[in-house]
């Protein structure tokens, strides 16, 4: 409906507020899913099935070029698997409540208050300040499209290089949190912030 780039902006803005909406409930309900013992397979296998959607898609987008270079109706057709995920949610997805053995009592322990933010810890914000730091990198990811575009790529390959960007991590995410079952996880994550 953006009819100037102020409105692609705020559409942006809201994308990225829905994002971090959607990835925290999320992440919640894997870890409530799983077990300490696989809960890097668990989270490897969600990140591994999203970032191959994101694959598909980007693909997808780069064979529907040869159609059409409406950007327009290509959103639209974006706008329908969106669709068929707030249904799944809605229709199909349950979260398992916790229930004490003793008392049968649906233990409610995920109300969080905002004078829980005190209880955390010097290294959650020592971790969420170097992550902070790395995440300013990704800004790069759209660019790099951007790049190829101003070198002379066709569109059809600018929205393939995402794939293949995609490709890669999906391809990566898998093994390294089946890995991080076995072995302590900070060396990994000291590693993946060394190859980022």
């Amino acid at each position: 409906f953006a009819n100037g780039a102020s409105w692609i902006i705020v559409s942006k803005v809201m994308e990225r507020i829905s994002n971090g909406l959607t990835a925290t409930p999320r992440d919640a309900l894997v870890s409530d899913l799983s077990t300490k013992s696989n809960r890097g397979f668990s989270f490897a296998l969600m990140m591994t099935l999203k970032t191959v959607g994101c694959t598909v898609g980007s693909f997808l987008i780069s064979a529907l070029f040869y159609f059409t270079d409406d950007y327009r109706t290509l959103l639209w057709l974006g706008f329908f698997p969106c669709l068929a995920a707030v249904y799944l949610i809605m229709y199909h997805l349950k979260e398992h409540h916790h229930t004490n053995s003793t008392t049968a009592q649906v233990q409610d322990d995920s109300k969080l208050h905002f004078r829980d933010v005190k209880l955390l810890q010097k290294g959650y914000w020592v971790f969420l300040t170097i992550a902070t730091i790395f995440m300013l990198a990704r800004f790069a990811d759209g660019l790099l499209s951007i790049r190829m575009s101003k070198l002379g790529a066709s569109e059809q390959q600018c929205a393939a290089i995402i794939g293949f960007f995609n490709a890669i991590s999906a391809l990566c995410c898998f093994p390294i949190g089946h890995l991080s079952d076995r072995i302590d996880r900070s060396k990994i994550l000291y590693f993946s912030f060394f190859v980022y």
